[in-house]
């Protein structure tokens, strides 16, 4: 973490790689996604889909809304 005084517009300006972490978010919960699509067709059998592709199609439902959540929310950066 960098933090510096702007003399010019007398503010602290504080530099923590927050949008490094949003990027990473972002990409990991892509990744996510990818993968509970594409485990359960091509991977499970038909017998473990019926109880193992209810938690992949759960997974991916919930990462499409924190996806959403990320990309909809007005304060990221």
């Amino acid at each position: 973490m960098k933090i510096t005084f702007n003399e010019n517009e007398k503010s602290i300006e504080i530099q923590d790689g927050l949008k490094t972490q949003f990027i990473l978010l972002k990409i990991s919960l892509v990744f996510v996604l990818a993968n509970s699509v594409l485990f359960p067709v091509f991977i499970l059998d038909k017998k473990q889909f019926e109880w193992m592709g209810f938690i992949w199609i759960l997974l991916g439902l919930f990462i499409i809304v924190l996806i959403a959540y990320q990309l909809l929310k007005k304060n990221s950066i």
